[in-house]
C-alpha cells in the first residue's frame, strides 16, 4: 500500500500534535486540508495559524535541549511535552539527535538505560 500526502494529513500528522496545535488541526475544515498538497504548505499554514514565530521556534529549541522530566510528571505526560516542543521547534520527533535529549531528561534511570540500549521507532 502506497501512502499519499492526504493519508499523511489524515493519519500521521495529527498523531504528532498536542495541546493548542491539536485543537487547531482538529477544527481545520476538511475542505482546507484537501487544498494542502505538500509538507511545506502544511508547515506554513501551521505556523501562520498557530502564530508561531522564529522566536517561538528558537525558544522551543532551547526548552527541548534542556528538557527534564518533573518529579510528579508521568512518562506519558513527559512524552507529550516532548512531542509538543518538537512540533513547536519544527524538529523531527524521531530524530536520534533530538531523541537523545528526551532520554537524557528522563528521571527514571531504568527507563533511560532501556531506551538507550533498544531500538525505537516512535511513540
Amino acid at each position: 500500500m502506497r501512502w499519499d500526502f492526504l493519508d499523511f494529513c489524515d493519519i500521521c500528522f495529527p498523531s504528532t500534535l498536542a495541546g493548542k496545535a491539536k485543537t487547531w488541526y482538529d477544527q481545520l475544515p476538511q475542505t482546507r486540508v484537501l487544498l494542502i498538497t505538500n509538507l511545506e504548505q502544511l508547515t506554513d499554514l501551521f505556523f501562520k495559524e498557530c502564530q508561531l514565530t522564529e522566536t517561538d521556534q528558537d525558544s522551543a529549541d532551547e526548552r527541548l535541549l534542556c528538557l527534564k522530566q518533573k518529579l510528579t510528571e508521568s512518562l506519558d505526560d513527559f512524552a507529550s511535552r516532548y512531542r509538543t516542543l518538537c512540533n513547536e521547534s519544527g524538529k523531527d520527533i524521531d530524530s536520534s539527535n533530538i531523541f537523545k535529549h528526551f532520554i537524557k531528561g528522563l528521571s527514571n534511570e531504568t527507563v533511560r538505560v532501556a531506551l538507550r540500549t533498544k531500538a525505537y521507532s516512535s511513540f
